[in-house]
């Protein structure tokens, strides 16, 4: 731990965000509740807020000089391969949210945004990739994900911000806070959780055994190879269910180990951000029948402050708001939490035009963050880069800057 102050330079050189975009998005999605988030032609749009909204808190609070954003792809992976089973007990995700999807990554596109996403890999393994990227090229990294799998990439280049039940308990998770919680290193996280299993996942552990014992065994023989090594001297019911188990346990840890070096055809680069295409998302918004305070708090957050006010004054000017704020006859609040949800909303121009709110708000806030970038290549790897010199959509959204 004695590392060389003199690196000064790799110790400052900058700040790399990479953020869990499924994730995020579906805590955006459930948090908010879909009824008073639909356009008038019935398009649900909570999930693009409440992703927006989000990340705009983390980049106000982070202040990263770099951002990507990594989201899964249809189809299967290398997991499946070796557990079959592998997360085949989740319910499909709800067609309100998938709709949005898209929506999303292309308000990333035009907040100049990276997202990457490749076929046959999860977006944690895009995920370890960047950080392991962002390490190498002397960024401190932050990982913005609900998975707890994100905790083996934490190191004291690396922490992991992971939402609490609302996302203001946002955690900065280090490799002291993990040791605090689980009573192992990161780098023995994983060796835990094949021991413990992970039913969100459907990947079965040692019946009977929590993180309690595995991290008392990891601690007694070292890790999951000594563990292994000295099944045998493991006495009681739990000693007897580790050996019964032991070939699923090592096959738990070959499938939670997270991928670092994914081909992903970019570099540190092309991760910077702070170029917004305000034409763009003034016309994304539009459609989506957000208000322009809504649009003023969005681009001066992804502008890092630089020319968002004249952006989004010309953009407020420009449009009648006469019609921006409809007050319903009226709102029922249940409670004092309903009710500082529903002052939140108000304030910063939440609710459709076409869709005042009619219930009380009770869901919390959304509480994740991650990552993607994606091109629309024929290649395996999806990314795609904003065109840094071009106002409007690329012609050829397969070729990097290819006008510039």
């Amino acid at each position: 731990m004695s590392e060389s102050r003199d690196d000064a330079q790799t110790k400052t050189r900058g700040t790399l965000l990479v953020v869990d975009g499924h994730s995020l998005a579906f805590r955006a999605f459930f948090a908010l509740p879909a009824e008073n988030f639909s356009t008038q032609a019935g398009q649900a749009t909570n999930a693009v807020w409440g992703f927006a909204t989000m990340l705009s808190q983390v980049l106000d609070s982070e202040k990263p000089d770099h951002l990507a954003v990594a989201f899964d792809m249809k189809g299967g992976t290398f997991r499946n391969e070796m557990l079959p089973q592998y997360k085949g007990t989740r319910e499909a995700a709800p067609e309100d949210l998938l709709t949005q999807l898209p929506l999303i990554q292309k308000m990333l596109t035009a907040l100049g945004v990276t997202y990457v996403e490749k076929q046959g890999y999860e977006g944690d393994d895009i995920i370890a990739t960047l950080a392991a990227m962002g390490e190498r090229s002397g960024y401190d990294t932050l990982v913005l994900s609900g998975d707890r799998d994100a905790f083996q990439l934490i190191d004291e280049r690396v922490t992991v911000l992971y939402p609490g039940h609302h996302f203001k308990d946002l955690k900065h998770m280090t490799p002291q806070a993990v040791e605090d919680k689980y009573h192992v290193g990161p780098a023995q996280y994983p060796d835990l959780a094949a021991l413990r299993g992970e039913t969100a996942d459907n990947i079965p552990g040692v019946p009977g055994v929590g993180d309690g014992f595995a991290a008392k065994w990891i601690n007694q023989y070292g890790g999951l190879e000594g563990i292994i090594e000295h099944a045998d001297e493991i006495g009681g019911k739990k000693g007897e269910s580790l050996r019964e188990n032991i070939e699923q346990v090592k096959l738990n840890r070959k499938v939670n180990a997270l991928r670092r070096d994914v081909d992903l055809g970019i570099g540190i680069e092309d991760l910077t951000f702070g170029e917004v295409d305000a034409d763009a998302l003034s016309e994304l918004f539009t459609s989506l029948e957000f208000g322009p305070r809504t649009r003023s708090k969005v681009l001066k957050s992804f502008n890092a402050g630089k020319q968002a006010g004249d952006a989004a004054d010309k953009h407020a000017d420009d449009e009648d708001t006469s019609n921006d704020l409809r007050i319903p006859e009226a709102v029922t609040i249940a409670d004092e939490a309903a009710l500082a949800a529903w002052i939140d909303s108000a304030r910063d121009g939440l609710y459709p035009r076409s869709t005042p709110p009619q219930e009380p708000v009770s869901a919390p806030l959304p509480t994740i963050l991650m990552m993607s970038r994606a091109t629309g290549r024929t290649a395996p790897t999806s990314w795609h880069r904003p065109a840094r010199c071009m106002p409007k959509a690329h012609p050829n959204p397969g070729t990097r800057d290819a006008a510039c």
